[in-house]
């Protein structure tokens, strides 16, 4: 890391111009933000614990998965259904090749508990691998979806 100080007793031509003094704090500057970004997502943990089934306004079910989100000291939990993972996985894909694989839609509609919780499962393991990818701490679609920046604004 480049110093921003100098060295008073050094000759003329060691001293950085003002202009290099300010590249010098600039980057310091950044080094910092990143580290604050990487430090505040790193003990980021998502949970998928249980889902919902409520009836909409056409009084149509529909089951809710519930997140956990757990970063520090703040916890919250956000009701997503399975179309916020299919588009977080497809604004996600626009970026990147190497995602994990997400539950596939079905032709018929989940009934069962036993088949809503088989697919809570499998929505929580990607979650899990998305939440471990250095990648994802800053990338605005998944921060939107756990919804950190509401959350923790100086995250």
């Amino acid at each position: 890391v480049e110093s921003a100080f100098t060295d008073v007793d050094a000759p003329a031509h060691k001293n950085p111009s003002s202009t290099q003094q300010k590249i010098i704090e600039l980057r310091e500057v950044t080094q910092r933000v990143q580290v604050s970004l990487t430090v505040s997502f790193l003990g980021c943990q998502v949970e998928l614990p249980e889902f919902s089934r409520t009836v909409d306004d056409r009084g149509n079910e529909v089951v809710f998965y519930v997140v956990h989100v757990c970063l520090g000291r703040r916890k919250w939990a956000l009701n997503k259904r399975y179309n916020n993972f299919s588009d977080l996985d497809s604004n996600l894909r626009l970026k990147y090749a190497n995602l994990p694989k997400l539950p596939a839609k079905t032709y018929f509609k989940l009934k069962t508990n036993e088949q809503i919780d088989a697919r809570r499962a499998q929505l929580h393991a990607y979650l899990q691998e998305l939440v471990n990818r250095p990648d994802m701490r800053t990338n605005p679609s998944f921060r939107t979806f756990i919804e950190i920046d509401e959350q923790i604004p100086e995250s």
